[in-house]
């Protein structure tokens, strides 16, 4: 089919839809200002919510001109493997201060696949977790290494010496793969991952590490906090649809004739719906499973009561919060899942906050509205279970976890809301306007109570943070707009200043309560066409004097770089490590360049002395440039790799650059000189 032909299809199907956009059970896709999630009552409406959601769900798929389906799961599929240690030394003091995850919420740890106890480096790559003797410095090595089942992602380490090991698990596919993709390439052809798999290590003799637990999960990991010793999950997973259910008409149609595909379309609705509401609830819900000292792995057994139930059009899949208790290592882990798909997560000592965007089905209907958000409370005060509060709504989309904090029982939001025009001319525009919104609790109801005046239109938010009754947000079109809101009245959040400088930044960090340090991108001050100079860009750090909320200023500001370089602490807080005893800024910087028809990478950990009063200064590099890895394969094809680092651990006076093939470590005034250096072999 030619693509006008399937543009033309689509128009039509629009314009036609056998159902008008509607639920078979008579709900239409409008935002639901009163949203409220409430427990299966039994199994049967349990099945029958998913059953009438999945035929909403193909109905607007297909009316929308169809589409090719989403892969159908089942349950994770992989063999455990056993314990490779080395020797080590558990002796030894510690350093007197070193640095960790850098979180949002004192007291709230965020899963990385790096993390330190100070003596121990412990580090996910490829499919090994990897225990390294850090301290002293000098002695740096291999104290033990375990293979993962699986493929793992991210951990959390425990006061008690315990890992949590989160890994994606792959599902056997066998029959999706056509003979000509098995022949090809077999391990892609018959695997995908669908499952999580937990792994709880025992790390009281660090060169002998023990598993002590694992559990699997049906879905993908999305994101995880730990508070104590209760560590939650937030999982996201597609439904199982039913085999035969079709996403296309299997036979020839002249797209040109409406009354024909109309017809097509209806009769393959038709014959869908009976395959749904034949399913049964098995064949929708995954269970989960244990695996025992034996090696047997049993299903451990759901109440559909567990289920939450939305009231509010979300895109057909499930979000789960999983609660493992490190302390009751025979209690199961406890699941609260809602018929939907999960966004961004928030936690603060009590509570977790999941956002999940209202689903439109076409631009037609988002541009009625414009952009739109569900937000979900849960209960953290009980260790094994995250108990469902309340839920509500809002206009727009959130960023990343910072656009939320919890205060004094409000949760703040900045949030930028997105409309869309069809304009005959130009095609279809977008518009947007930005806010900062403060959500109340109202018995099981999340209100906005509070709403600032809308900001930079036509602009959308890039950043943003809070602390205590102060706001800040970050918005960009051609120049960074700092906003600084005074949160002390919860009712009347109010913009208090503005300063507008070229760039923009993506992380916004407080120094203390009157400084923040910020990551991003700069940028030249538009042309007079509008038009920017790329070849400028470079990443950059800046700081930022917000003592006088109504006057924020810039104070110092640094360019890294060039216009090739990138950093992972752009775009993700765990990048960026600040040592706020020695004031020291260290960051991931990868860069590439050319010259003739070569070009050279360039990897390396770059450190800056952050002073509000002197500004900021480079210290050094310590290069990784050098630490590859070469891989060959079966038929004598090899391909050699430098991978950029990613993270950092200062301890007293050394920093440690780490990436997925190694760790190199240096002290601080002499970073030109590493003093260790371990590798660490990534399986593919």
């Amino acid at each position: 089919m030619g693509t006008r032909s399937v543009l033309a299809a689509v128009a039509l199907l629009s314009l036609g839809a056998c159902d008008d956009g509607a639920r078979s059970d008579g709900a239409t896709h409008g935002v639901e200002k009163q949203v409220l999630l409430r427990s299966a009552a039994d199994c049967d409406e349990l099945e029958q919510y998913i059953e009438e959601t999945a035929i909403w769900q193909m109905r607007g798929a297909l009316s929308s001109g169809g589409y090719y389906g989403p892969w159908r799961g089942g349950e994770p599929v992989a063999e455990s493997e056993g314990v490779n240690s080395a020797g080590g030394d558990k002796g030894s003091a510690g350093p007197r201060d070193y640095t960790g995850t850098n979180t949002q919420v004192k007291g709230v740890d965020e899963a990385d696949f790096v993390k330190t106890d100070g003596k121990h480096i412990y580090v996910l790559s490829g499919e090994r977790f990897y225990v390294v003797k850090s301290w002293p410095a000098e002695e740096l090595s291999l104290a033990a290494s375990v293979l993962i089942e699986g493929w793992p992602t991210e951990m959390f380490l425990d006061e008690e010496a315990r890992a949590v090991i989160i890994s994606t698990t792959y599902t056997n596919y066998e029959e999706a793969a056509s003979e000509a993709e098995k022949s090809y390439d077999l391990h892609y052809a018959r695997w995908y991952a669908n499952g999580t798999k937990v792994t709880v290590i025992d790390l009281a003799d660090a060169t002998l590490p023990r598993v002590v637990r694992e559990e699997y999960l049906p879905g993908w990991y999305t994101n995880a906090r730990r508070i104590g010793s209760s560590v939650r999950l937030v999982l996201g997973d597609s439904f199982r649809w039913p085999e035969d259910v079709r996403w296309w008409p299997e036979e020839e149609l002249d797209w040109s004739d409406r009354g024909a595909v109309e017809l097509a379309m209806a009769r393959l609705m038709a014959q869908n719906e009976k395959i749904i509401r034949a399913a049964t609830l098995a064949d929708w819900v995954p269970v989960s499973r244990r695996a025992l000292a034996s090696g047997e792995k049993i299903e451990l057994p759901y109440a559909c009561s567990d289920f939450y139930l939305s009231n509010a059009s979300t895109e057909m899949g499930l979000m789960t919060i999983a609660t493992l208790n490190l302390d009751d290592v025979a209690a199961p882990m406890e699941r609260s899942t809602v018929v939907a798909y999960p966004g961004e997560v928030y936690a603060s000592m009590e509570a977790l906050y999941v956002v999940t965007p209202h689903w439109w089905w076409s631009l037609e209907e988002s541009s009625r509205n414009g952009s739109y958000s569900y937000l979900h409370k849960f209960d953290l005060s009980h260790p094994e279970r995250a108990g469902y509060v309340g839920s509500g709504g809002f206009d727009g989309t959130v960023i990343d976890q910072f656009s939320m904090d919890e205060h004094e029982g409000y949760l703040r939001v900045a949030t930028t809301v997105q409309r869309f025009e069809q304009r005959a001319e130009l095609g279809w525009s977008s518009s947007s306007l930005s806010f900062l919104l403060v959500i109340g609790e109202e018995g099981s109801e999340l209100k906005v109570v509070g709403r600032s005046e809308p900001l930079a239109e036509g602009e959308r938010i890039y950043s943003a943070r809070f602390r205590g009754e102060r706001g800040f947000i970050v918005t960009f079109l051609q120049t960074d707009p700092l906003f600084t809101f005074d949160l002390s009245d919860p009712l009347h959040p109010r913009k208090v200043g503005e300063l507008h400088v070229p760039g923009f930044s993506t992380y916004l960090h407080p120094l203390d309560e009157n400084h923040l340090l910020a990551i991003g991108t700069y940028l030249p001050d538009p042309g007079e066409g509008g038009g920017v100079d790329w070849t400028e860009r470079t990443l950059q750090l800046s700081l930022f004097d917000v003592t006088d909320l109504a006057n924020p200023v810039r104070t110092h500001m640094e360019k890294v770089g060039d216009y090739n370089g990138y950093s992972e602490a752009q775009y993700d807080h765990k990048a960026f490590n600040y040592f706020a005893s020695r004031k020291v800024l260290a960051i991931p910087l990868y860069s590439w360049s050319y010259t003739g028809s070569s070009g050279s990478n360039t990897s390396e950990l770059r450190l800056f002395r952050i002073d509000p009063a002197e500004g900021i200064a480079e210290l050094g590099r310590l290069s990784m440039s050098d630490l590859s890895q070469t891989v060959t394969y079966e038929d004598g094809y090899s391909w050699t790799w430098t991978p950029y680092v990613r993270r950092s651990v200062m301890a007293d006076d050394f920093a440690y650059a780490i990436s997925d093939v190694g760790i190199r470590v240096a002290r601080m005034d002499a970073l030109g000189s590493p003093i260790a250096t371990l590798h660490l072999e990534h399986a593919f």
